[in-house]
């Protein structure tokens, strides 16, 4: 039996009055793309934070195997630092060895096609090359798990299948994926998807296969 890369049971969020989660329960497998779909401010990015320990639920558990990795919806990186930078502050955080952190950085900076920018002010990138600078960030440490809130958002169509191209990538070498997303073409590429509706989650497809 496969152990899952997130087990999530019970998952409620409560902001004053307002349930905004109700009881969620959620497995995703290593490898696997868990596409959301939902309306704005029905509590996709809330789920998304309680996965990545960046809010607590008001009931329920969450268990992740190994690191997960998180792009919050809104660009939060240094944008006066260079890529580089970014890339070497954020895996610092999780304390690898000097020579596996250089390594990691380099070899993310190659996969993202970053190499030439290494050395340029990360607010001079255009939205799609932050975007990539963002998801490469939350790779550096190797997660098990990567946690992506509407990534694709406001880039171009090229950037974005692009951005999947390497999502895909990490996919096929075992990190669990799940994003929120708006584009319902992108279930394409999910394993499975669901919709979150009235703070609960409602199947959506699944596919079969090696479709994603």
């Amino acid at each position: 039996m496969i152990t899952p890369a997130v087990s999530a049971s019970g998952i409620s969020k409560k902001f004053g009055a307002n349930l905004v989660l109700k009881g969620l329960d959620l497995e995703v497998a290593p490898g696997e793309i868990y596409g959301m779909f939902g309306s704005n401010g029905c509590g996709k990015s809330t789920l998304l934070r309680i996965l990545a320990g960046a809010t607590r639920p008001t009931t329920g558990t969450v268990s992740i195997q190994g690191f997960a990795g998180y792009v919050a919806q809104r660009f939060s990186l240094y944008q006066d630092l260079t890529v580089d930078e970014n890339l070497s502050f954020f895996a610092r955080c999780y304390r690898p060895p000097d020579a596996a952190l250089r390594a990691n950085i380099d070899e993310v900076l190659e996969r993202f096609r970053l190499t030439p920018f290494r050395n340029t002010s990360t607010g001079q990138l255009s939205h799609g090359w932050k975007q990539r600078v963002a998801i490469a960030s939350a790779l550096c440490h190797k997660p098990s798990v990567l946690l992506l809130d509407e990534v694709t958002a406001g880039i171009d169509p090229r950037a974005r299948a692009d951005l999947w191209s390497i999502l895909i990538e990490s996919a096929q070498s075992g990190t669990a994926i799940i994003l929120t997303t708006h584009f319902t073409d992108e279930a394409d590429h999910c394993h499975r998807t669901s919709y979150l509706q009235d703070g609960v989650l409602c199947p959506g497809l699944t596919i079969t296969g090696d479709s994603a």
